[in-house]
């Protein structure tokens, strides 16, 4: 594609994104724009370009002006080359500012600059840049430094944080956090460990000096789910590191409701791992797929935190686990840890191999959280009847349906995500008796919490990366 082709291409996606047909941009800015833009797939080069195109600095209001869904989609598939799409990050981080300038459609401006804080990140414990102090060559969005003391409520419990692991939410986060309503500075980090530093006078189950696991997901116990035993479900739930300030920090002051007893036996890092991606791999077992001993389970993308939770479960359910992994060597350590085969997706065909592994029968769950890259594969290995319970999308979250396979071979799709305080009592009870130890891949200090990120982002992992906080 030439540049001139590209240039017309990209004027004609912002004409269509803000409703300007008939008004055209000028020349000018939109060689401002290019020369910004185009040879630099960085966002902050993207937004100042935006920005000089008038976008967002002096944004249209009126009727049919203001973005839409639509006309974002427009946007980002006219700002792809023949040959070199955006990357990952950057889409995602250029999703925000779009997201944001949706949620208040009548005060563009004011959207754009919540992007553009939004962009200037999330923190671990820290403050970060508002958006007028924004520097265009700034990258890194996540740093280290104080924060101020959380002030213990009535009904709550202060704990002084000793572990945390790392989620694929929190790179959702540092690279945008577009869709989950949150304010900056934020401090990151969804699961933890820690002991209790202060708690109610009247308090009994719960004292000074207990060694305690954090539920992450802070409720409002009167909307119908709540009062229906599912506060999973709640209307308003609030995540701590997504909505509200999470655990990668010194203290943090949660809901009595939220703190567990750790189980003897395990340091702060294993139980920190429980919170979040060994709670979401139980309901999905045991309360979404139902899983009996006798089943076969696929599990997806073996060596990240969720899916090894899921190997580790259903094995200590009695079932038969097969894995797959696109690493070799994360295969091999699956099979030491107990799964019954893997497949090396990378040099194998996993469809092919299952039905080798079951004699042509498939599995009877498969447990998913990869998303699109292996939603067919996963559908085409499944029993007739047979279950797939997803609870993650990190290649993509718009697979092709296969409906017709869905209704002939009458094969059940699940959602599910995190779980109830109740389903992490009786995880926690499981720990206590033996049969599942998190596995913990490095402890890093929380001032390496860049290069944790970093692993995480490139799947480096073989289990939890966990983020030792203080003595």
């Amino acid at each position: 594609m030439t540049m001139d082709a590209r240039k017309q291409r990209v004027l004609q996606a912002i004409v269509a994104l803000y409703g300007l047909e008939g008004e055209p941009v000028g020349s000018s800015v939109l060689a401002n724009y290019f020369d910004m833009a185009v040879s630099s797939a960085t966002l902050r080069n993207e937004m100042a370009a935006l920005t000089k195109l008038g976008l967002l600095e002096q944004p249209h209001t009126s009727a049919g002006r203001v973005p839409s869904a639509k006309g974002y989609r427009y946007y980002l598939d006219h700002l792809l080359t023949d040959d070199q799409p955006l990357d990952r990050v950057t889409r995602a981080r250029v999703d925000a500012v779009f997201a944001s300038l949706d949620h208040e459609p009548e005060k563009l401006a004011q959207g754009a600059a919540k992007a553009l804080a939004s962009i200037s990140g999330c923190t671990a414990a820290v403050s970060t840049p508002c958006a007028e102090d924004l520097c265009i060559a700034h990258y890194e969005v996540v740093q280290v430094g104080e924060r101020p003391m959380p002030q213990r409520k009535q009904g709550e419990v202060l704990v002084r944080m000793r572990a945390a692991t790392l989620n694929r939410v929190d790179l959702y986060m540092r690279d945008s956090g577009a869709g989950i309503r949150h304010q900056l500075p934020l401090i990151m980090g969804v699961d933890g460990a820690g002991v209790i530093e202060e708690v109610d006078a009247q308090e009994q189950l719960l004292k000074p000096g207990q060694r305690v696991v954090l539920y992450s997901g802070v409720t409002c116990g009167r909307c119908e789910f709540c009062q229906h035993g599912e506060p999973v479900l709640c209307t308003s739930m609030q995540t701590l590191g997504e909505h509200c300030d999470g655990t990668l920090a010194e203290y943090i002051s949660v809901p009595a409701g939220n703190v567990f007893p750790i189980p003897e036996g395990l340091s702060f890092e294993e139980a920190a791992a429980l919170g979040v991606n060994y709670l979401t791999a139980w309901r999905v077992l045991f309360t979404k797929a139902q899983l009996k001993p006798w089943e076969t389970v696929l599990v997806f993308g073996i060596g990240g935190g969720v899916s090894l939770a899921g190997m580790q479960l259903a094995k200590a359910a009695g079932a038969r686990v097969i894995v797959t992994s696109r690493e070799q060597h994360k295969i091999d350590r699956a099979l030491e840890l107990g799964a019954d085969a893997g497949i090396c997706s990378s040099t194998e065909d996993v469809q092919k191999r299952v039905m080798e592994l079951t004699g042509g029968r498939g599995v009877d769950i498969v447990f998913e959280n990869v998303g699109e890259a292996v939603w067919s594969t996963a559908l085409k290995s499944l029993i007739r009847g047979g279950r797939i319970v997803t609870c993650g999308a990190t290649t993509g979250d718009q697979p092709g349906a296969d409906l017709r396979r869905l209704f002939i071979r009458q094969l059940q799709v699940i959602g599910s995500t995190l779980g109830n305080p109740g389903e992490l009592q009786d995880l926690l009870a499981w720990c206590a008796q033996g049969k599942v130890r998190p596995i913990i891949d490095r402890v890093l200090p929380l001032d390496a919490i860049h290069e944790g990120l970093d692993l995480l982002e490139r799947n480096q992992q073989f289990g939890k990366l966990a983020i030792a906080i203080a003595d």
